[in-house]
């Protein structure tokens, strides 16, 4: 579901593409975090923590990969309040969702149906 409401309902292209964004973000991006987070804790934070038991706390609860349902999560309500089509929308469904800027195929292929009914 993630994936069909990043890429764009209704674009088979936006869904691959955001296949392909949630795929590197949970195979790459993620893991890469992890590791950042793991030696910028082991370098500052958890050198000033005297608690061996609040040390070892800190260091299992920092890692991402625990979080990915979460980040996901957060993704889906970020794309729906910032960009409710996806990332590459169905010309459909950007007509419904801004109805302001219609777009040059969709005006072009009501023009002949308003013709007709003008002259009918």
């Amino acid at each position: 579901m993630c994936v069909v409401i990043l890429g764009g309902i209704g674009n088979i292209n936006g869904v691959i593409v955001g296949g392909l964004v949630i795929m590197t973000a949970d195979r790459l991006f993620l893991p890469a975090l992890k590791d950042f987070l793991a030696s910028l804790l082991t370098h500052t934070v958890l050198p000033s923590i005297s608690n061996p038991v609040v040390q070892l706390a800190v260091k299992d609860n920092a890692n991402p990969i625990l979080y990915r349902f979460l980040l996901f999560g957060l993704t889906l309500v970020i794309m729906m309040a910032v960009r409710p089509e996806g990332l590459i929308p169905n010309s459909q469904v950007r007509a419904e969702l801004h109805p302001d800027e219609a777009p040059v195929a969709v005006v072009e292929a009501e023009t002949p149906m308003i013709n007709k009914a003008k002259k009918g």
